[in-house]
Parts: C-alpha cells; sequence; structure tokens
C-alpha cells in the first residue's frame, strides 16, 4: 500500500507540520506502507526532512499554490498513491490556498485524501479530517467537513518515535533539579525566545536553564550573546535528541505547539507562552488539564505575574509532580498507529 504526503516547513509556516508527518511516515513504513513526501523547496524545511531521511519529491519552486492540486494528484497518479494526506493548512495561510484544492486532489488523483488540520477554519471537502488536539471535538467540522471520518482529539495525535519511545521511562526518569528548558519550536515565529529571557533573568532566576533554537530561529545571534552573559545558561542548536532534553527538564517553558504534548507524554511539567490562536485553544486546555500554566497572552513575552509564576513552580516540588502526573493522562503516544490503521481503510474503501 502507498501513501502520499503533502506537508511543508520552514520559518513561514513552522515546522510543527513536518513534525508530526515524519511521525506518521515512520508508522506508516513501521506497517509496510511504502511512502512518499512533497514538499515546497525551502531550504530549512528541506534540510530538516532530508535530517528524517524522509523520501522526498519537490515541487518546482515557481509552482504557483493555485496549480498545485493538479500537480500532487498527477504524482499520486504516478507513483500508484492508495491514499494522500495533506498538511500544509494554517489559520495565517488558508487564504493562500483555493477552496476547492482538497476537491481537485482527491478527483483529479483518484484517491482518498486526509487532511491534517488545527482551526477547521476553511472548507475541507476530503475523505477525513485528523485533528490531534484536545480542543479538536469542540470544532465545526459537522459543517465544514460533511461527510468525512473524523479522528479527533489526542487519542489520534501524531508523536515521533524519538519521543513515544521515551514514555516508558519519564514515571521513573528524575530531572535534573531546576533546570529549565526554554523552546518556542523549530521558528520562534512570533520572535519570544529573547523577550522572555530578559523576563525571567529581570526577575532574577538564575536557575541552570536550556535554550533551544531551532532550524528557523530569529534573532538566534541576540539570543547567544545574553545566555553567553550568565553562568549556567547554554544555547543548544538543531537539537536532535529533543526527547532526553525534555527529560532533563524539572520545568519545560514553551510555545503551545507539538512540544506541549511531547511534554506531557514524558511528564514534564510546562509553562506556557503561546504564539498564535491555535496555541492559546491548546494551552488553555493543557492548563485546564492540570499539566500546564500559561503564562503570558498571546504572541507576547511573559507577564510579570507569568513569571512570578515560573518563579513559585520553581519553588514548589509538588506543583511540578502534579503537573507531570496530569501531562501523563493527556496523551498516551499511540496516535500515529491508529491514524495509519484509519488510512489503511480508507485506501481499501472501507
Amino acid at each position: 500500500m502507498r501513501l502520499l504526503v503533502r506537508v511543508d516547513a520552514g520559518a513561514w509556516i513552522g515546522f510543527g507540520h513536518l513534525m508530526r508527518c515524519i511521525a506518521l511516515v515512520e508508522a506508516a513504513e513501521a506497517a509496510q506502507m511504502s511512502v512518499q513526501v512533497v514538499m515546497r523547496p525551502d531550504p530549512d524545511g528541506l534540510h530538516v526532512a532530508q535530517a528524517n531521511s524522509l523520501p522526498i519529491h519537490t515541487l518546482p519552486p515557481k509552482l504557483p499554490i493555485t496549480e498545485e492540486a493538479p500537480h500532487v494528484a498527477a504524482l499520486a497518479r504516478t507513483l500508484g498513491a492508495d491514499c494522500v494526506t495533506v498538511d500544509v493548512f494554517s489559520p495565517q495561510h488558508d487564504a493562500l490556498f483555493p477552496e476547492n484544492y482538497l476537491k481537485c486532489l482527491a478527483a483529479v488523483g483518484g484517491v482518498p485524501v486526509l487532511a491534517i488540520d488545527d482551526m477547521c477554519s476553511r472548507p475541507l471537502q476530503c475523505a477525513a479530517v485528523l485533528n490531534g488536539n484536545l480542543f479538536a471535538h469542540d470544532l465545526p467540522y459537522a459543517r465544514n467537513a460533511p461527510g468525512a471520518r473524523l479522528l479527533l482529539g489526542p487519542r489520534y495525535l501524531l508523536q515521533r518515535r524519538a519521543i513515544t519511545d521515551l514514555a516508558a521511562e519519564a514515571a521513573r526518569h528524575t530531572p535534573q533539579p531546576g533546570h529549565i528548558v526554554v523552546t518556542f519550536g523549530g521558528s520562534d515565529t512570533a520572535r519570544l525566545t529573547l523577550p522572555t529571557l530578559r523576563a525571567l533573568r529581570s526577575a532574577g532566576i538564575e536557575t541552570p536553564l536550556t535554550v533551544v533554537a531551532g532550524p528557523g530561529m530569529h534573532e538566534c545571534e541576540a539570543v547567544a550573546a545574553l545566555v553567553a552573559r550568565y553562568d549556567g545558561w547554554r544555547l543548544l542548536r538543531n537539537v536532535k535528541d529533543m526527547g532526553r532534553l525534555l527529560l532533563s527538564a524539572d520545568l519545560v517553558l514553551c510555545n503551545g505547539g507539538s512540544t506541549i504534548y511531547e511534554a506531557a507524554l514524558l511528564r514534564r511539567p510546562m509553562a506556557i507562552v503561546p504564539q498564535t490562536a491555535v496555541e492559546r485553544q491548546n494551552a488553555a486546555h493543557m492548563a485546564r488539564a492540570g499539566a500546564a500554566t500559561v503564562i503570558a497572552p498571546v504572541a507576547a513575552p511573559p507577564t510579570p505575574e507569568g513569571v512570578d509564576e515560573v518563579i513559585q513552580l520553581l519553588h514548589s516540588p509538588q506543583r511540578r509532580e502534579a503537573m507531570a502526573s496530569a501531562g501523563g493522562t493527556v496523551v498516551d503516544g499511540k496516535g500515529a498507529q491508529r491514524a495509519v490503521e484509519e488510512i489503511m481503510q480508507l485506501a481499501a474503501g472501507k
């Protein structure tokens, strides 16, 4: 059985779409599916995809998005794909894609299409929709994706093996005391790393701290210069084993993207600084689950009250342990396998 995955990554869209598609590819290949990945030729996105050994087809650099669906459909026919998965939509970029993108892809390609989605912010004319976020059941899929098979909630969350393989170890792992891991995804689209670090330092926080710089991070050199001024602080670029780094954290300070689900699975308490409306929803639901606290409004650095909350968490092992335990109930790390089982049923016409 053959699967074609259409995904993008880069500073303009972030790297979360690609990370979850890597998880999907891993699970599909484990199920003996043949997988090909189609991407636009963004250098940073392609670098990450190649580093994860994805089998990539790049779209022509000047191919207009309005002409993309027939091109991808033709590729699906050429490759003999039994199903196409699409993960390119985001509320900030939906207007770039024609409303009939998925319908055209299915009609011309002659195969079922599964859309990986976050906010149900556009019509989704496809056979199935996957949204692994905590708030997915609250979205109007009955209206925007009528007749589609709905794979909603953390039961279908796509997580890479590099994270899920550590889940059993997480419950018995002892973190580095006081260690904060700061990460704002692959590109830090809202440029929050630098002001967040300044806010922490201004409040007198001197605990050991690791800053993660993703491949598309803005202001990386300014962040490096700030971190170099303080003992116990370090900057890591293009981290290869994010799971191990998260396990070392006594507190994860992050945006509200895929990292919060990784930290939840690995039972790490979180202070969340959301960058987008999607992340605000994720953060609010994770806080309601008891696994995190939200310390900033959308696309802004931590408030003074938020920084105080970080200080209080650092001084309360009981609260951190309660958050860690709550996170372990949010996600089980088996979403990618469930998604592949559904894809195989779609391809078989079931």
